[in-house]
């Protein structure tokens, strides 16, 4: 075992530089993170895949976190500044090239060119969206999808400002479908799929999405005023208090991504989509277990 950070490989009695064995712990601890995810990942066993001491590898990190922050950080940080850079420039661009009619083709040069990131480091960031629960990491979306709502109402200020009729998302709905679009986006590492198969699907993803968002935002007396009855009338029912039997309560469904519904739909004889009444991912009423 290596205990310095210059040393003999055991089997080969070749001195080992201190950026070598870094390297190395953090390729095993890739191989750790990416079988168990975070929360179950050894250092122990990371420390015996790379041929060192678990004490060994405090000399390169403060611990297990710190470890994975420096496998997933680099790529992880960089996704996101080319992200808020794109956002950037498209408010640099003509104002004539930011209509709704327009924007179309930065939008879609923007998701190609940040898709063709993540795949140039997918085994990373399949870490970050799969197997980060338990560290910061596991918030990740939420930057982007803060981001997101933030530009939405930027570019509908910004319109008006030039005499352009923009309306305003309502703040739920605008999170609602930011978080559905990125959710989305990455699902095709979920789903394994590969690069081509990707871009295909985030096509049709954006299209769909940049069709809903303009119908939403157009401007026109007579879709404010629709907006502002159908506010008015979920205010009202907000505000009325409903008798619920606590003993009725169903628990919360667990998270249920597109990918595992796709297992479940796989192994149904039928093809139905439908869980059976035992089905382990079947979400039981609490009355019916007693």
């Amino acid at each position: 075992m290596e205990q310095n950070a210059a040393t003999r490989d055991a089997r080969g009695g070749r001195v080992r530089g201190a950026g070598e064995v870094r390297t190395r712990i953090m390729a095993c601890a890739v191989r750790e993170f990416a079988s168990k995810g975070f929360a179950k990942a050894s250092l122990r066993s990371i420390a015996a895949a790379a041929n060192v001491t678990t004490g060994a590898i405090y000399g390169y990190f403060a611990g297990k976190e710190a470890l994975f922050d420096a496998i997933v950080s680099p790529a992880g940080e960089e996704l996101y500044q080319r992200y808020v850079s794109m956002q950037e420039g498209f408010y640099r661009l003509p104002l004539e090239a930011q209509t709704f009619d327009r924007m179309e083709d930065y939008e879609t040069g923007m998701v190609h060119r940040i898709l063709d990131y993540v795949y140039d480091n997918r085994e990373v960031f399949a870490l970050i969206l799969f197997r980060s629960a338990g560290t910061s990491w596991e918030r990740y979306l939420d930057r982007f999808i803060d981001l997101e709502v933030e530009s939405t109402f930027r570019y509908a200020r910004e319109m008006r400002g030039h005499g352009v009729a923009v309306n305003d998302l309502d703040p739920a709905m605008a999170r609602a479908l930011a978080g559905m679009f990125y959710r989305g986006y990455f699902e095709p590492l979920a789903l394994g799929m590969d690069r081509d198969e990707a871009h295909a699907f985030v096509s049709d993803l954006e299209r769909f999405f940049r069709t809903g968002y303009i119908e939403l935002m157009k401007g026109g007396a007579a879709r404010s005023e629709q907006r502002g009855r159908i506010g008015a009338a979920g205010a009202a029912m907000r505000a009325v208090r409903f008798p619920t039997r606590p003993d009725r309560l169903v628990p919360p469904t667990p998270a249920f991504s597109s990918a595992r519904f796709l297992r479940v739909f796989q192994s149904n004889p039928d093809r139905s989509g439908r869980l059976g009444k035992e089905h382990p991912l079947r979400t039981r009423h609490p009355a019916d277990q007693r």
